[in-house]
This record gives C-alpha cells, sequence and structure tokens, in this order.
C-alpha cells in the first residue's frame, strides 16, 4: 500500500475515535505543512489547486459512519467504516 492510501487509512481510524459528527478537510502541503479546513463548497481538487496542497482528504462523520475521501496528483478515492454503538465495527468484531 502507497503512503498516500496509508495515510487516509489512518486518517479514517482517528476519525472512527472521534466524538464528532461533521466535516473536516486536511490539506498536506508539498514541504509536508498541514492545514485543516471547514469542506464547504469546496471540491477536493479545488481545495489542492487552491492552496497548492499535495494532499487533500475530506472527513465525514455521520451516526453510524465514517467516510474519507481523498484526492492527490490526479488520483483519488474513497473509504468508509461502520460504527456500532460509537465502537468501530472491526473493533467490536475483537480485530
Amino acid at each position: 500500500m502507497d503512503r498516500y492510501l496509508r495515510r487516509a487509512q489512518e486518517i479514517l481510524e482517528i476519525a472512527d475515535a472521534a466524538p464528532d459528527s461533521g466535516a473536516l478537510v486536511i490539506l498536506i502541503g508539498r514541504q509536508g505543512g498541514i492545514r485543516m479546513l471547514d469542506p464547504s463548497g469546496w471540491s477536493l481538487d479545488g481545495l489542492a489547486a487552491e492552496f497548492g496542497a499535495a494532499e487533500v482528504y475530506r472527513i465525514e462523520r455521520r451516526p453510524g459512519r465514517v467516510r474519507v475521501e481523498g484526492f492527490s496528483g490526479g488520483r483519488s478515492f474513497s473509504l468508509s467504516n461502520e460504527i456500532a454503538s460509537g465502537i468501530p465495527r472491526r473493533l467490536a468484531a475483537g480485530r
């Protein structure tokens, strides 16, 4: 798995443990700087272009579900995880 997908998986795991609902964008610059923003009204590629980000991750937490969308260098993907009773299912299943 490449660095980009590993980072997205780490973000998904952290978002699973967060108590809040809502959305957030994480921008990672070409020199490694990190910026977090409200994603309202932005596309991932638009954020990358506007802020010169090398990687962009949108995190959406809704009751029972966490989703991470990623964009880097023209590649995009989405990861999601269902949550049971506030505990990620993979943990509840003993993994």
